[in-house]
């Protein structure tokens, strides 16, 4: 066949030296060698073709299939071109993509001028064909899932769906991982298709998606949407609960959801005589919902805490403990259940049959088969915490972990101390703040933080200390997602003064004037976090309500520093950062927290295991 006018030109000899390195597995030389072709001719379909052999090397064969596609529909009487096409459809399960990219390649042939930048591995079509796998990625990403390794096993769906984006399990199953992953951005893009099929478990998945990338408007509608189509689903009636204190900024309109689902979902409690217990208490805490990384190792500071020469404690969460989502959990329980796969009723006959005498809810909503089954459950205590909502829901938990401020020593309430989060180890690390420069003020966020509340508040904070900086600790603001409704909500001149930082959380807060603890988070550990590096933290409590634990944790070292409304905190953070003897007296302040030892977890260990002894007996 004769070969065309590119092939026959100097460039073929520079492919063809890339083909080779290639072939030889010298995958960076093969790289520059390209690389070089497309500078010298922008539109070399060899070079694209090359890329997409390339990527077929390191196993991203949707990205092969793209680049070759591309090569054939520049080039489409090139028969070697096809002949790829054919077996990468093949070698993805794709029946029917496959069969008429090879019929067409045996019409052409091979192209003789291209025919050898093939490696010699690479299989043609007949051989993929012969041992052509219905849907290999998805199922590779299935191997994958089995061993924690959740990150590939998205890498690998993503890689399916593009080449089979009509598969609706395998979409469900990457924005479920995504969610797990804490990747919301990519979860709220993955799940839209989901809304297509108007099914209720898809559209409660969408909400959580959306909430989660703080498209909280999205979030409510899909989640009432959900909750409209399955009223008797408990699952998908508490994602609802879960993810309404980020999009409802009323109390009582929250706390009327919450009690909806347990006066729906919970029956009276059925006790039953049990004997008396001797030996260790044993002590059960579920974390298996989705919880940020420094909630998580919350958990973990307080089960290491207790005292195992009088406690036992089992940890009950999703997947092996060798897993990497586990990681912050490893060493802190004597016992590990892997609840991923159970139902309501057996995850609840567990917890019976384990003789718990306390079970900690750690996740609340976010896990609802957790409150759903913990409801069921005859004699254990059950403590509600860090996912439990701020009000007292006594048809669900009996006591809830939180400061004794927040109810006025109601008993309701199992005191926690000063703050809900134990001062991490790394305290006053890296280099302070300089005088001088602009005064910079800092949030750690998550994108489900930006309701309009909380996007008012940036606003306001921006426009109260004009010659200020903002910085945001990226924990998912830069997809395109959420930058794009931050953009639209604070205005370009406002964005140009704020700052997406990666730091770690100490030398985040270590340059920091001020920080100000996020609204409607439900643990103080982003004001604890700042504590420990000794910057001052503005928070914010409702009068009459709860206080929350970051309010809290803030009124016990700097009680100035705590106000009633959010509104009130851009006027604050402006007089502190207008008067520097009175920073620096806030500064010297947390520095003191910081270095002492007030914020510890034994503490709360010790009270958690006296309310469990008072029960036992």
């Amino acid at each position: 066949m004769q070969a065309s006018g590119e092939h026959a030109s100097p460039g073929n000899a520079a492919l063809r030296i890339a083909a080779r390195r290639l072939a030889q597995g010298e995958l960076e030389s093969a790289t520059d060698a390209i690389e070089a072709e497309i500078q010298v001719n922008p539109d070399s379909t060899g070079a694209r073709f090359l890329l997409g052999l390339l990527a077929w090397r390191l196993a991203n064969h949707a990205d092969a299939i793209d680049q070759v596609k591309a090569a054939h529909e520049a080039a489409p009487r090139n028969g070697t071109y096809v002949e790829a096409l054919a077996s990468l459809y093949a070698q993805v399960g794709e029946l029917q993509e496959s069969l008429y990219y090879g019929k067409l390649a045996t019409a052409l042939g091979l192209d003789d001028a291209t025919a050898d930048f093939l490696p010699p591995d690479f299989p043609s079509f007949g051989q993929a064909f012969l041992g052509i796998d219905d849907h290999p990625l998805a199922r590779a990403a299935r191997r994958l899932e089995q061993f924690g390794d959740f990150a590939n096993a998205v890498g690998r769906l993503e890689q399916h769906l593009r080449v089979a984006p009509g598969d609706l399990p395998a979409r469900r199953r990457m924005t479920e991982l995504l969610i797990v992953l804490d990747r919301p951005g990519e979860a709220a893009l993955a799940c839209v298709p989901l809304l297509e099929t108007e099914s209720p478990a898809d559209m409660s998945l969408a909400a959580m998606a959306f909430a989660g990338a703080g498209v909280l408007d999205h979030a409510k509608l899909a989640h009432e949407a959900a909750v409209t189509f399955a009223p008797e689903d408990p699952v998908i009636a508490g994602r609802q609960v879960a993810d309404a204190r980020w999009y409802e900024p009323d109390t009582d309109a929250l706390a009327e959801v919450a009690w909806n689902w347990v006066e729906r979902f919970c029956p009276p409690r059925e006790t039953s005589p049990s004997p008396r217990r001797e030996g260790k208490i044993r002590i059960g805490m579920l974390v298996a919902g989705a919880l940020p990384p420094g909630d998580r190792a919350a958990v973990a500071d307080l089960a290491r805490a207790f005292d195992r020469s009088r406690v036992v404690v089992h940890g009950f969460g999703l997947g092996d403990m060798r897993w990497p989502h586990n990681a912050l959990l490893r060493g802190a329980f004597d016992r590990w259940r892997d609840i991923s796969r159970l139902d309501l009723a057996t995850l609840a006959l567990m917890l019976d049959r384990e003789n718990l005498d306390a079970v900690i809810d750690a996740t609340g909503f976010s896990f609802p088969l957790g409150p759903a089954a913990l409801a069921r459950t005859r004699n254990c205590l059950r403590l509600g915490w860090i996912g439990a909502p701020a009000f007292a829901l006594p048809g669900l938990y009996d006591r809830v972990i939180a400061p004794a401020s927040a109810a006025g020593g109601d008993s309701f309430i199992l005191d926690s101390g000063a703050a809900d989060i134990a001062m991490p180890a790394e305290r006053l690390s890296g280099s302070r703040a300089q005088p001088g420069g602009a005064f910079q003020i800092g949030l750690d966020l998550q994108p489900r933080h930006l309701s309009q509340s909380m996007l008012t508040l940036l606003a306001g904070l921006l426009d109260a200390v004009p010659d200020s900086q903002l910085a945001l600790r990226d924990g998912g603001l830069s997809h395109g997602v959420v930058s794009e409704r931050l953009i639209e909500a604070l205005g370009r001149e406002r964005v140009s003064r704020v700052n997406l930082l990666t730091e770690p959380v100490p030398e985040f807060y270590s340059q920091l004037g001020l920080a100000v603890a996020p609204l409607g988070d439900s643990s103080a550990r982003a004001a604890i976090d700042a504590l420990a590096q000794g910057t001052p933290v503005l928070a914010w409590c409702r009068p009459g309500d709860p206080r929350n634990a970051a309010a809290a944790a803030v009124a016990a070292v700097l009680p100035d520093c705590v106000v009633a409304a959010p509104e009130q905190l851009p006027p604050l953070a402006a007089a502190i950062a207008a008067d520097r003897d009175r920073h620096l007296a806030l500064r010297q302040a947390a520095e003191t927290a910081a270095r002492s030892d007030r914020f510890i977890r034994r503490p709360l260990a010790d009270a958690i295991t006296a309310a469990v002894a008072a029960h036992r007996g």
